[in-house]
């Protein structure tokens, strides 16, 4: 779909061209026949509008046809939001040559606040002017900008001039508001992506107006590519039952946070738990409850761990929580922390259970005191985590201080652990 749309629009352009250069051809052929046969090259006086900018739009659709599939590849090989603005309004310049370039984008809705939808941010700009500076935000329908992404036409400096009155005072144009000679929205599906627009390009014409608004075509699949992409990696980063990081994502995180440690000298934790008792909530309840059950407990993890903290869900009931910045000592009263908010919420069924509660075991290690590699931490809190199991469950035990970098997988491991909790059935 995508590779036609742009075969369309290269299509257009070169049939633009095409247009302009018969265009020309006539109107010289034209000048030469009226030309006296003594003087053939006293031309008679073009007048603007004509030939000399028929040449200017020849050159122009020449130039842009050239280098379209460049500017083509260009843009959609970006696959971050963020670099889709900067690519755009670089196009925009090289194209059109204009005194000021801005390329503004949608916020994206949200159920919490219905109205960000109708919120635009200007996400990259080009020689910014008073009160069009990256970051200003635009209320849809409000200004020129505004007028465009709502009511998703395509704009000359023209087309805005010819609106009536009352629309433009609706439209909150003052003296002193932003406004420019080519303006066109980004659509897909429908919906308004974000807006392109230019102040004083080096040429305005219908036809110049047709090629900015296919720039602004590409801009809109670009930017669902883009987001479209984002959907597929998160899909592929994220479980598909509890919505937390799957295992794949937390460990190469895991890996990736010791690299850091090792490379600024800072500290770094892991919990690595296990629902109590699951298979019995799964026996006694049914597995759709099983489900509901992780669903909920995930959530309850989710409120009460810090923002820089990354949560995953390890195996089955299994979760990891790694906890950068922080050492053991801390590491511990966080884990207890969040034990004691699971032990006391009151999950359904939880009565149910061999404790009476709905609880986790958990087990601590530290970078780089239990080890320096993600393998040897998530080995000593897989063995902390058996001990704590061991030791009647509901309860978080912190690894041994000796390291587990040199121990295979055979190796017996004799661990020092320090009970992080009283030790109380109830919690």
């Amino acid at each position: 779909m995508i590779a036609g749309a742009l075969g369309l629009g290269l299509g257009l352009v070169i049939a633009l061209a095409l247009a302009a250069e018969m265009w020309l051809a006539r109107r010289t052929a034209r000048n030469l026949e009226a030309t006296s046969p003594e003087d053939p090259v006293s031309l008679e006086p073009t007048p603007r509008g004509s030939l000399a900018d028929a040449e200017r739009e020849r050159d122009f659709f020449l130039r842009f046809a050239r280098e379209f599939p460049e500017l083509s590849q260009r843009l959609h090989s970006q696959i971050d939001t963020r670099s889709i603005p900067i690519e755009l309004t670089k196009i925009l310049v090289r194209s059109f040559h204009p005194w000021q370039a801005v390329v503004v984008l949608r916020r994206h809705r949200v159920t919490s606040d219905p109205e960000r939808g109708r919120t635009l941010t200007v996400a990259e700009v080009a020689r910014s002017e008073p009160g069009i500076e990256k970051g200003t935000e635009i209320e849809l329908g409000v200004g020129e900008l505004g007028f465009v992404a709502k009511s998703q036409r395509v704009m000359s400096r023209e087309d805005f001039d010819r609106l009536a009155p009352a629309v433009q005072e609706a439209l909150g144009r003052g003296p002193d508001s932003p406004s420019f000679d080519l303006a066109a929205p980004m659509v897909f599906d429908g919906e308004t992506l974000g807006v392109l627009a230019v102040s004083r390009p080096n040429l305005r014409s219908e036809s110049s107006k047709a090629v900015f608004g296919l720039i602004a075509h590409m801009g809109a699949m670009a930017l669902q590519n883009a987001a479209a992409y984002r959907k597929l990696k998160l899909f592929a980063e994220i479980d598909g039952l509890t919505g937390l990081y799957n295992k794949t994502f937390v460990q190469n995180s895991l890996a990736e946070k010791i690299a850091e440690c090792e490379a600024e000298g800072t500290e770094l934790s892991i919990l690595l738990l296990d629902v109590d008792h699951f298979k019995n909530y799964n026996d006694v309840n049914g597995h759709d409850e099983g489900d509901r059950l992780l669903k909920e407990f995930s959530q309850v993890m989710s409120d009460n761990i810090r923002g820089t903290s990354i949560l995953g869900r390890y195996g089955g009931e299994e979760f990891l929580l790694i906890l950068p910045g922080i050492g053991g000592d801390s590491a511990c009263k966080a884990a207890e922390n969040v034990r004691q908010k699971v032990a006391s919420h009151e999950f359904r069924f939880r009565e149910k259970q061999p404790l009476g509660i709905l609880s986790f075991s958990g087990g601590v290690a530290s970078f780089p005191e239990s080890g320096t590699e993600s393998i040897a931490l998530i080995r000593a809190a897989d063995d902390a985590l058996y001990e704590a199991k061991r030791a009647g469950r509901n309860r978080v035990l912190r690894a041994s201080l000796h390291r587990h970098d040199d121990l295979d997988d055979d190796s017996p491991v004799t661990l020092e652990l320090e009970k992080v909790l009283v030790d109380t059935p109830n919690g």
